[in-house]
């Protein structure tokens, strides 16, 4: 009687369970992020959606994988070994919590992803871990924004301190030097010597004075008097002002789009634009071609500056502070420029060959229709 009740009661939650698969499987198809089962042969045998788009593989092709094809390293030459050291010790790592390491995308590219696995007990049905993953790019992009706003931040206010302070005294070296020169410039062809060595020193403290003014610059609050702006009349502008001083560069204006309005600070705009184009003159002593592109794509306005220099040199980052390819410059004047686009939610990148450098302005289009257009 005992075995006919037993046999009651489990054909009795058979339904139940039918229905509790079925309800997962709808549940797994939109989850929006990646589910995996794998066997204790590391080979997967479920995969939702979801994982097919993080990794960029199609089920089909994650069907019957390797799981370590998912894996960065060193956690794909270390896996096996985790799992049986956790099947013969009990010890966990990512059993039962969330951890956050890198995986792989099918065409190589790492990422950030939180992972927890969880054992599904015996394999009675072809699996014998389930892996819930969440691609957290996004989260770690933003936290590693945050942290360098906050250190911005910081170095910031150090360095307005810091610039008020040597401001003022450089001021006053700079008005003595001067008044300095002018008495010596009097006296005649013997005080050559001494003019020359006085400026010397006024181009020192020039050169500080100017230091200290982009300082100030990438360190203080900026104000933005944000209108709807025309970006090419900015940009003719610019390029107006530099052919009359270099003869010896060509420049190729290739303009798309040349009626779209962008929310931005003319003034600002101007700014990046001039540097942009200066140092892009400048990376071509001898001559060469400056090419500026525009234009509209997806709902972006972009700008490219094109230079056909000798290019930046490997494994150097521009748009860090003080760093400079120029024996006389600052570094500051691309920082500032990156800080002023990304207060403009837009991006500031570049690319660099032995050919050249293309740095490309990317802001929204179509933000803030009812603003007043900037004459």
């Amino acid at each position: 009687m005992a075995d006919d009740a037993t046999t009651e009661q489990d054909a009795s939650i058979l339904p139940a369970v039918a229905a509790m698969g079925e309800a997962f499987l709808r549940v797994a198809a939109t989850c929006p992020d990646a589910i995996i089962f794998i066997c204790s042969e590391g080979r997967i045998v479920f995969a939702n959606p979801a994982a097919s788009r993080m990794f960029e593989y199609s089920l089909h092709e994650l069907i019957g994988a390797d799981v370590r094809i998912l894996m960065a390293e060193p956690y794909a030459s270390h896996h096996k070994a985790y799992v049986a050291r956790y099947e013969s010790t009990g010890k966990k790592q990512a059993i039962g919590r969330i951890r956050l390491v890198s995986a792989r995308r099918s065409s190589g590219a790492e990422f950030p992803i939180e992972l927890s696995i969880t054992p599904l007990g015996d394999e009675s049905f072809g699996a014998k871990y389930g892996a819930f993953i969440r691609d957290v790019s996004e989260k770690v992009r933003l936290q590693a924004e945050l942290m360098d706003r906050e250190r911005v931040a910081t170095v910031g206010t150090t360095a307005s301190m810091l610039a008020h302070e040597i401001g003022n005294p450089l001021n006053n070296m700079a008005l003595q030097l001067q008044a300095l020169r002018r008495r010596l410039g009097r006296i005649g062809a013997d005080a050559d010597e001494a003019v020359n060595k006085v400026d010397s020193c006024l181009t020192e403290v020039e050169r500080l004075s100017r230091l200290v003014n982009e300082f100030r610059a990438l360190s203080g609050r900026r104000r933005l008097d944000r209108k709807r702006v025309n970006v090419t009349r900015i940009i003719e502008s610019v390029l107006a002002g530099m052919s009359r001083g270099r003869q010896n560069i060509e420049v190729v204006r290739e303009f798309g789009d040349e009626g779209a309005l962008v929310f931005a600070d003319a003034d600002k705009m101007q700014q990046v634009f001039l540097n942009l184009c200066h140092n892009a003159a400048e990376a071509m002593p001898n001559g060469g071609q400056l090419t500026v592109r525009t234009g509209a794509h997806t709902g972006e306005y972009y700008v490219e500056v094109t230079d056909t220099g000798p290019g930046i040199p490997e494994g150097m980052d521009v748009f860090e502070p003080f760093v400079t390819t120029k024996a006389d410059g600052t570094g500051l004047g691309l920082a500032i420029c990156s800080e002023i686009v990304r207060e403009h939610e837009g991006s500031l990148t570049y690319e660099s060959s032995s050919a050249g450098t293309t740095f490309r302005l990317r802001l929204p289009l179509g933000a803030h229709q009812d603003a007043p257009v900037s004459e």
